[in-house]
């Protein structure tokens, strides 16, 4: 599995990074189960299904991550392992928003993430 992440800071150009085989066999496996054990939890959300985990944050048409879920422990090391990559003047990432896209239809649409909220890296 490659796990991206992007960000785009105020001043800077888009900046996108991927790394291959982040995570391993058993845990992309763990981590499908656990959001196929949620699918009836999405919420529709501008053109997609959208479901939050870990620290409540708000964005622009946002409905899922008024009330999040508690981050299960597959997610949380998730996060632990990405913190870990970054330095530590960086705020950790403490939240997963995870989006599912239902058909040809689904969409995700224009947008800019330059929330302060959202981790820079």
């Amino acid at each position: 599995a490659v796990v991206s992440t992007q960000s785009r800071s105020r001043n800077e150009p888009f900046i996108s990074k991927s790394v291959t085989d982040f995570l391993d066999e058993e845990t992309e496996k763990d981590l499908i189960e656990l959001l196929q054990s949620k699918s009836d939890q999405f919420r529709q959300e501008n053109g997609r299904s959208v479901l939050a985990f870990g620290v409540k944050y708000n964005y622009p048409g946002s409905k899922s991550s008024h009330s999040p879920q508690t981050l299960p422990h597959k997610l949380y090391s998730l996060c632990n392992r990405l913190n870990q990559q970054h330095s530590a003047d960086i705020p950790p990432i403490n939240s997963v928003l995870v989006n599912r896209y239902d058909g040809s239809s689904a969409f995700l649409p224009q947008h800019s993430d330059n929330e302060s909220v959202i981790h820079p890296d």
